[in-house]
């Protein structure tokens, strides 16, 4: 990262030279200071510096006439308000800049130093914006190294002539639609602060609407709502949990993917005492995560699986490019012991079943089905049969004890014939991957009245299959009477996509819905707690405290 430079500023001859081009040659001609070689990425940014300001005569970029322009001043404010785009300002000195400002005046080293930060604070800006601050495959080795490099030359000829360098920056930003929706929530929670005094609450049994309350447990709940709610419904003590602070209780639960049932119990008050500062980390981990989807995905028509969420979204760009939610369905998904969680990942989806058999996984048969496939009338009540190999012509074989053996010997495999009852429902959409978790229906649709939907081994049930059918094929000439048509006939169907759409499978604990409101997720997995620790101070941020004290001298 770009730091290692701010140590070479600061071992450089204070010596007043006539210009700062010659300023700026001195500076990045002086041999760093050692200890900068331990910076992340210090080769990487200091041969592009070095290579650019030779390369243009070692003109500046943001003194034009003498003077820093306005696009440099922008910039400045644009890293002042880097938290907005999930980052730390800090990362790019942005409150460095005022008291260099102050010593500059017209000292061309001064000058230099600025001009020099400023462009390094931009390389590692645009470098955090696009790729994100940490590697994704540390966290999910399912999910693709990012292939996104930047060409700074081009970002660092573009800024020297730039009106705008806002307008510069916001192509650097991820391009799908929920980044921008959370930059807005970032607005709103940036102004949120804790009470250093809260107290969090507690609670034994449930609260039910019309439950006795004493003034001192209500006065606490409705201190707590009037913290979260900026216009709350009227809540006055009269010695039960009355129906204004229910509603407020609902819309909080809402807000928090519960069901507004009003009910005060264990999820509810987890919800309650969450603070503001929590709920950045959870916004800041979820901008990141959409900074892993590679540029070719959002570019395009793509879904998205949001696994805390337990909901999927099927984009598409309208005719003026804009992405919008075509489809939309809620899904359940792996359980949240590790061997059942849903991997993430991205894969492309290139064909569905209509009518699929069920295909048992080995691990599944072992666990789950051997130790009962003796009992009287199994295979018949569970629509199983045996075959040889998973195929929709494979020779079904009969239910004998020496086949039974063979079954737990792994020389047959155990599969559910197509039909109502079937596991995978009536579609199942497949997009190869090494993990074989694809989207499917289900026949237990009461789950999906569930508020917390992790019951699977991993694959992902969706509840809308006939609309999310549609939206992959309508493009094929297919309707919700074909589709339906399709799944009434009862047979085993593979339809090939004329294009493949792209899938990711990914975790976003916080979005934003239709009307604008800021959602919070359960971090189900612990997957945002590892990587909110992942983001925290760095070898950089370690070293800040001594940089800016010599800058300072």
């Amino acid at each position: 990262m770009f730091r290692f430079v701010l140590l070479a500023l600061m071992f450089v001859t204070n010596s007043v030279i006539a210009q700062i081009n010659d300023s700026i040659f001195a500076i990045i001609d002086e041999p760093p200071a050692q200890e900068a070689y331990t910076l992340q990425h210090f080769a990487e940014h200091y041969a592009v510096v070095v290579d650019f300001y030779a390369s243009n005569n070692y003109d500046p970029i943001w003194y034009r006439n003498g003077e820093l322009s306005a696009p440099a001043y922008e910039l400045m404010q644009l890293f002042r308000d880097a938290d907005l785009q999930g980052l730390r300002p800090a990362d790019y000195y942005a409150n460095t800049f005022d008291s260099m400002l102050a010593k500059a005046g017209n000292n061309d080293i001064w000058q230099a130093r600025i001009e020099l930060l400023l462009t390094l604070s931009l390389l590692q800006y645009t470098a955090d914006l696009k790729n994100g601050r940490v590697s994704p495959t540390a966290h999910h080795q399912g999910l693709p190294v990012l292939a996104n490099p930047i060409d700074y030359f081009a970002l660092l000829n573009t800024a020297k002539s730039a009106s705008s360098m806002a307008l510069v920056v916001e192509r650097y930003e991820p391009t799908v639609v929920l980044y921008e929706d959370l930059k807005q929530a970032m607005l709103v929670l940036r102004e949120k602060h804790d009470d250093p005094d809260y107290e969090p609450l507690s609670v034994g049994k449930s609260i039910h609407p019309n439950d006795e309350m004493s003034r001192s447990t209500y006065t606490a709940y409705a201190n707590r709502i009037r913290a979260l709610i900026s216009d709350p419904a009227d809540m006055v003590f009269n010695g039960i949990y009355d129906d204004g602070m229910a509603s407020n209780i609902a819309y909080i639960q809402y807000r928090h993917g519960l069901k507004p049932d009003k009910i005060i119990g264990k999820r509810t008050v987890a919800a309650l005492n969450a603070s503001w500062h929590q709920r950045r980390d959870q916004t800041i981990a979820t901008m990141e995560r959409l900074r892993w989807l590679p540029r070719k995905v959002t570019d395009q028509r793509y879904i998205i699986v949001n696994v805390p969420a337990f909901e999927m979204y099927g984009f598409e760009a309208d005719s003026a490019g804009t992405q919008n939610i075509a489809f939309k369905s809620d899904v359940i998904v792996g359980k949240s012991y590790r061997r059942y969680r849903t991997p993430l990942f991205m894969a492309d989806m290139s064909y569905m079943v209509f009518n699929p058999y069920w295909n048992i996984p080995r691990s599944i048969l072992r666990r789950e089905y051997l130790p009962h496939i003796t009992e009287p009338g199994y295979f018949d009540k569970h629509s199983f049969e045996m075959v040889e190999f998973f195929s929709a012509n494979a020779q079904i074989q009969p239910v004998t004890d020496a086949n039974i053996q063979k079954l737990r010997e792994g020389k047959l495999q155990l599969r559910q014939r197509k039909g109502p009852e079937n596991a995978l429902g009536e579609a199942k959409f497949i997009f190869p991957n090494v993990n074989n978790v694809y989207l499917h229906g289900t026949p237990a649709q009461q789950l999906f009245a569930k508020e917390r939907r992790d019951f699977s081994h991993g694959c992902i049930r969706v509840e809308d299959v006939p609309g999310l059918a549609h939206w992959i094929l309508k493009e094929q000439g297919w309707n919700p009477e074909t589709i339906q048509a399709e799944f009434d006939g009862g047979q085993n169907k593979i339809e090939t996509l004329d294009s493949k759409i792209p899938v990711a499978i990914i975790y976003l604990t916080v979005v934003v819905d239709d009307r604008n409101q800021i959602m919070f997720h359960e971090d189900i997995y612990g997957h945002d707690t590892v990587l909110i620790k992942d983001l925290g101070p760095t070898a950089e941020m370690v070293m800040q405290s001594e940089i800016e004290m010599r800058l300072s001298e």
